[in-house]
This record gives C-alpha cells, sequence and structure tokens, in this order.
C-alpha cells in the first residue's frame, strides 16, 4: 500500500488550519484490525485504518497530523527494540518531500525508511516526555 500523506509541518502539537489553535495530542494502540472493521473504516473515508477523512488532503482541520503519525510509528518501532526503523511505500510525487521532512531515505524506486536518526528526531519533536 502506498503512503500518499503529504507532511504540511513538522510541530510539536497538532494546529487547528483555521483558527491556529494549539492542541496537545495522545494515542491509544487499538486492539488487531480485523477484516470486517477494515472494511467499515475504509467505508466510512478512513486511509490506512488511522487517518480521519477530515484530516485527508490539503484541507484537512489540523496541521502536523502526518508527521505525527510517522513519529508515533517510529516510537513503536524504538519501544520494541527496532531502532526507530520505519519503512514504507511512497509515492513517486512525495519522494522528495518525505527525504525533506521526515529525513527517509530511498531504498529503490517507491520504498523508503526511516532511519534511527530520522526516527529519534520525529520522537522528540512529538513526545515531550522523552
Amino acid at each position: 500500500m502506498e503512503i500518499d500523506i503529504i507532511i504540511d509541518i513538522i510541530t510539536s502539537c497538532l494546529i487547528n488550519r483555521v483558527n491556529g489553535k494549539e492542541y496537545d495530542t495522545e494515542y491509544k494502540l487499538s486492539d488487531i484490525i480485523t477484516e470486517s472493521k477494515d472494511r467499515e473504516l475504509k467505508n466510512k473515508g478512513w486511509k490506512f485504518d488511522w487517518s480521519a477523512p477530515y484530516n485527508v488532503g490539503k484541507d484537512g482541520i489540523y496541521l502536523g497530523v502526518g508527521a505525527h503519525l510517522f513519529a508515533i510509528a517510529c516510537k513503536e518501532s524504538w519501544d520494541n527494540e527496532n531502532e526507530g526503523y520505519v519503512q514504507f511505500t511512497a509515492k513517486n510525487n512525495l519522494i522528495e518531500h518525505n527525504k525533506e521532512t521526515l529525513r527517509a531515505k530511498q531504498i529503490d524506486w517507491h520504498n523508503m525508511y526511516i532511519d534511527s536518526y530520522g526516527a529519534i528526531a520525529l520522537i522528540h519533536k512529538y513526545f515531550k516526555e522523552i
């Protein structure tokens, strides 16, 4: 599955695009998503089982969502002794953007990864307790 997230801003919180108000965020890992739950979420417009439809694209309600989701993935990787590495498949038009914003590195045409250095930067930006 290609990840089609534009990293609009790297910030330590989410920012309401309309009024500029900042929101601290928290997350909780859910149970394994079953095939039926997956279909249900996709029918409601969710992308990748974790991106709400009102936050998709350049007109999403909040700025900073995409980078925050990658920070969570890097933190989970780190907490599970994988040194923060996260691999993903990027759309062609986002490869250079991901290199610049996420410090992602290119493996081949579409596959990219965030290494320990990029992971640490994202983790420290989004998780104040670390």
